[in-house]
């Protein structure tokens, strides 16, 4: 049986939101990444910007080792254009090989540059993507995209 973890960053909850909607479509374990740097309030958002801009990878923890899983899911809010700092550190240190994307945006518009990030910091480019505004979250467009999602990962692994 292939087992799978939906790892997120979330700010605001947003993303944390359809995370864990989609973790509940895959049966899989869900993982939140707790970053040392507090992304909090109004002074943490323009901190999230300035890690973002800079590339910054904060001290970050999890429980879950990614090694353990078939394949693995990232969910995270996008900061300036690209992945968020816990994140990208998670990434750096993971040694991901089979995953997936989904990511959060105040616009909801595509940044093929997330992907890109994703297999550069990895070595493997996500097999499926799914973006969101952060409106369309709890909607029923989100729920059909999450169901679109969840259908392309099983496909990769069956």
């Amino acid at each position: 049986m292939t087992t799978f973890l939906v790892v997120c960053f979330s700010r605001s909850g947003a993303t944390a939101q359809l995370a864990r909607q989609l973790a509940e479509r895959l049966e899989a374990d869900f993982e939140t990444v707790k970053s040392a740097t507090n992304y909090g309030g109004v002074v943490g958002y323009w901190r999230g910007i300035w890690h973002s801009l800079r590339r910054h990878n904060p001290e970050i923890s999890y429980r879950h080792n990614p090694a353990d899983y078939d394949f693995v899911i990232i969910a995270t809010p996008i900061w300036v254009g690209g992945l968020s700092a816990p994140i990208r550190a998670y990434l750096s240190r993971s040694g991901l090989r089979r995953c997936a994307l989904l990511y959060v945006s105040g616009s909801g518009l595509r940044f093929a540059a997330v992907a890109e990030e994703v297999e550069r910091l990895t070595g493997h480019a996500p097999v499926a993507t799914a973006h969101f505004s952060a409106r369309e979250v709890g909607s029923s467009t989100a729920a059909l995209k999450l169901d679109a999602l969840a259908q392309a990962v099983r496909a990769r692994v069956s």
